[in-house]
């Protein structure tokens, strides 16, 4: 059947991990930022993922913070040795924030996933929306491999 469920702070480090785990067939992070906090979020769950025989993409718009684009390029040469694809998105920018996997689950929330973490004691600092529908999770990818030809060959 179909939900619907709010995400709120720390539970989307849970989403994100039950998501990994889960996974079958793909497991896809969208992020404006990528930050420090992506290997061991982000791109720790995409490796989960990749465990289970999925293909893992963290696709991010630009560093964050102190990370520099070199910092970037070995975070995404050191992911890909674990199997995930971190792609910078280019000339085309990514301001939302999503996860999908598989065919039928999507988040879109406004947790930059690949840059930042939760604050425990601010709940509400992060919102975000799971929708499990069938066909949502194949209907968004579709629709990011339209506007990013090529995301899935990375």
């Amino acid at each position: 059947s179909d939900t619907i469920s709010l995400i709120m702070g720390e539970d989307h480090d849970a989403c994100a991990r039950v998501a990994s785990a889960a996974a079958q067939k793909q497991f896809i992070v969208g992020s404006n930022r990528l930050g420090s906090t992506a290997r061991p979020g982000a791109i720790m769950q995409g490796e989960a993922a990749v465990r289970s025989g999925c293909a893992a993409i963290v696709l991010y718009t630009q560093p964050a913070g102190p990370l520099k684009n070199r910092h970037a390029r070995a975070l995404a040469e050191e992911a890909a040795a674990n199997g995930v694809s971190l792609i910078k998105t280019g000339k085309i920018p990514l301001h939302g924030k999503f996860l999908i996997w598989d065919d039928d689950d999507l988040i879109v929330t406004s947790l930059n996933w690949a840059s930042a973490s939760t604050d425990g004691s601010f709940p509400w600092g992060d919102l975000g929306v799971h929708i499990h529908s069938k066909g949502i999770g194949s209907a968004a990818l579709a629709r990011l491999q339209a506007i990013f030809p090529g995301l899935l060959t990375e």
